[in-house]
């Protein structure tokens, strides 16, 4: 047996982290595009989406040499919601799972955390919460802004894989 066709053990192949994401777009997708269209505290949520999404495939092109592949944590956080999203039925619970699966796929580690805060930003609870500090929620622009101030210095920043790193750059050494 050739030992480059055994995997490592820190590493894991694209098929455990493609279904977890799988799973959580399963059970998020359905619910989110219902309450982006007649909900009036969702304006403005699926543009966020959008560039939420699309930063996070910019940040998996970009990075995927640099990491160190899927991030375990990250995808273990998101099944956990997913099952617990499915056991008790609240929705909030699938999208969360989809905020974590993300993040967990591209292999983010801490700038897995301001991915999941910029998340914030499309989900359906959040207009929802805001409709309580403010008459009649959001007017529609405030999500996607605030996803883009958000995402757009993890997307620009030029040391972003060191949010992934686990070794020094070798650049910076003195």
């Amino acid at each position: 047996m050739n030992p480059e066709s055994i995997p490592h053990p820190g590493k894991m192949g694209p098929a455990l982290p493609l279904a977890v994401t799988g799973l959580a777009v399963f059970q998020a997708i359905p619910s989110l595009t219902e309450a982006w269209r007649v909900d009036l505290y969702a304006r403005g949520a699926l543009p966020a989406f959008g560039i939420w999404l699309a930063a996070q495939a910019w940040l998996f092109f970009r990075q995927r040499a640099a990491s160190g592949g899927p991030n375990v944590v990250w995808l273990a956080v998101a099944l956990g919601l997913a099952g617990a999203g499915s056991m008790t039925g609240l929705r909030v619970l699938h999208h969360l799972s989809l905020t974590a699966a993300v993040p967990g796929l591209v292999g983010l580690k801490s700038g897995g955390l301001i991915t999941t805060a910029a998340a914030s930003a499309w989900l359906p609870a959040t207009g929802w919460l805001v409709s309580h500090w403010l008459a009649g929620g959001l007017a529609g622009w405030e999500r996607p802004v605030f996803c883009l101030m958000m995402m757009l210095p993890l997307v620009l920043s030029r040391h972003a894989s060191t949010c992934n790193a686990t070794e020094p750059d070798p650049s910076h050494e003195t």
